[in-house]
């Protein structure tokens, strides 16, 4: 009687433990899925600041090239 008790135990605590990894894994995938939205848009992100860093660059070359301009005429 007292081996049915706990063989029922272990099987009850056996499908808690089964359940919970279920939900971490569940967890985990959107976890993952979330990461990769997040690289995702932080890759888009950096293009962008390059994109704007390269457009800066250009406007202070131009400007640079006006200030001699307008000093040479």
């Amino acid at each position: 009687m007292q081996m049915e008790v706990v063989e029922k135990n272990i099987e009850q605590e056996r499908q808690s433990l089964k359940l919970r990894v279920i939900e971490l894994e569940r967890k985990l995938e959107m976890v993952t899925r979330d990461l990769a939205t997040s690289k995702s848009t932080l890759a888009i992100v950096n293009a962008d600041l390059a994109s704007l860093q390269n457009n800066l660059k250009e406007l202070e070359d131009l400007r640079e090239m006006k200030e001699v301009y307008a000093l040479l005429h």
